[in-house]
């Protein structure tokens, strides 16, 4: 996606994520943080092989739960209809979007199968999700945020930021891809799965927050009031950068701690937009 500006200054970046349509942003033209692949696009590929890496920790798994398939057309509009929230967290005039974008995300969750819920915080609320959890599986987290930049200057647009436009492969949109596409992405990846295989290989949380672009000033304090609940193998951060144009690109975090991830130390290296493998 892009934000169909005309500037050339801003910064490129996101990985690609298991079972899904990669979106990235990378285009020598404009290095934007707001346009991603659509499909047809030569980057597509099955991650099975790297997400089932030992070296994240969550074993190895049949082939049949890593399985590419062709992206539906409800995707895009997914993708679309969660353009169209100006969710910016900057601004207090934007706070009922952001409750309302909150609200869509967890609905989304909802429908394809996972238990989700709306978390109050003193600022924008996160979204909080899981699936029924099984003994004597790995346990991944996914974090990801549904906030955005403010869209300014608006006279650098060529199209509104908040309406969504397919232009040359591309969805040109503010947000689309910092960090809207590949939090999707990953949403949809577990749709598939469940819908292929009638559960996951792994236990999963989706931690969303609606406070990256403003510090994530009270992400800290629901990982450590949920630590125990949140306990993981490995922790998944789809907001960092691509290695090179058509490479998956996957970070992750882990901090073991008795097989383990601690939840306060998450939350600093989450906040921090550390890697660590």
């Amino acid at each position: 996606m892009s934000d169909g500006r005309r500037n050339r200054n801003s910064s490129f970046g996101t990985g690609l994520l298991c079972k899904i349509v990669p979106l990235h942003a990378e285009r020598s033209e404009a290095k934007s943080k707001d346009f991603a692949a659509a499909p047809g696009d030569d980057s597509t590929r099955s991650l099975g092989s790297a997400c089932n890496d030992g070296a994240l920790n969550v074993g190895r798994f049949p082939e049949l739960w890593f399985k590419l398939s062709t992206m539906r057309p409800t995707y895009l509009e997914d993708f679309y209809s969660f353009l169209r929230f100006p969710s910016v967290s900057t601004d207090d005039q934007f706070a009922d979007k952001l409750r309302e974008c909150a609200q869509w995300l967890a609905q989304k969750l909802k429908s394809i199968g996972l238990e989700a819920d709306i978390v109050a915080t003193a600022g924008h609320p996160i979204v909080w999700a899981r699936n029924k959890h099984r003994p004597g599986r790995r346990t991944v987290l996914i974090y990801g945020h549904y906030d955005v930049q403010p869209p300014d200057p608006l006279e650098l647009w060529d199209s509104p930021p908040f309406e969504p436009v397919l232009k040359d492969g591309y969805v040109f949109a503010r947000g689309a891809t910092d960090n809207k596409g590949q939090i999707l992405s990953h949403i949809l990846g577990i749709q598939e799965t469940i819908e292929q295989n009638r559960e996951l290989p792994v236990n999963v949380h989706l931690v969303i927050e609606g406070e990256e672009e403003i510090g994530s000033a009270n992400l800290g304090g629901f990982l450590n009031e949920n630590r125990d609940a949140l306990r993981c193998d490995v922790a998944v951060v789809s907001d960092t950068g691509m290695i090179a144009r058509g490479l998956p690109t996957l970070s992750s975090l882990r901090h073991l701690w008795r097989g383990r991830c601690e939840s306060g130390h998450c939350a600093r290296a989450i906040t921090g937009h550390a890697s660590r493998s």
